[in-house]
Order: structure tokens, then sequence, then C-alpha cells
């Protein structure tokens, strides 16, 4: 809220001027809060994008690593010698 208050006298219409204002205000306010939160969900959108293509693409390199790691019947895997599975 701004600081700003106004004097209001204190008859009818300057109750009413007090409320009408206390209601534009609000008003401001609610209008202010939505579009903050339109844009948080914007954003957090666009965060669950680019999260969720890290994760796409950090599973693909693995899957691709894997699949050359034991590829021609090799059993190569980060450096190790694995056994064979074949007996």
């Amino acid at each position: 809220m701004n600081n700003q208050t106004q004097n209001y006298p204190l008859t009818y219409e300057g109750t009413w001027a007090a409320i009408q204002e206390t209601h534009r205000v609000v008003k401001e306010a609610k209008e202010a809060a939505e579009k903050d939160r339109k844009d948080y969900e914007r954003r957090m959108k666009k965060m669950e994008e680019l999260v969720g293509s890290w994760s796409n693409n950090h599973g693909s390199f693995a899957e691709e690593y894997f699949f050359n790691s034991f590829e021609n019947g090799q059993q190569n895997f980060f450096g190790e010698k694995l056994p064979s599975l074949n007996k």
C-alpha cells in the first residue's frame, strides 16, 4: 500500500469517499496480485519445460552410453571389465 493518506472529513460524504478510496486500493492490489500469480505460473511452466529438457537429454546420453558400452559383445563398462553373461 502506498503511504499517502488523505484526510477525509468526518461527514457522510467524507466517509463514503474513504470507503470508495479503500475499495479502489483493494481492487488495484487484487489486480496486481493476479498479474503476479499469472507471471509466476508462466515462469514456473517455462522452468518445468527446461528441467524436463535437461532430464531427457541426460537420459538419452546415459542410454546411449550404456548401449554403446555393451555393443558388439563388449563387457567394458566405465573402464571396468564385466563378467560374461553368456555361459
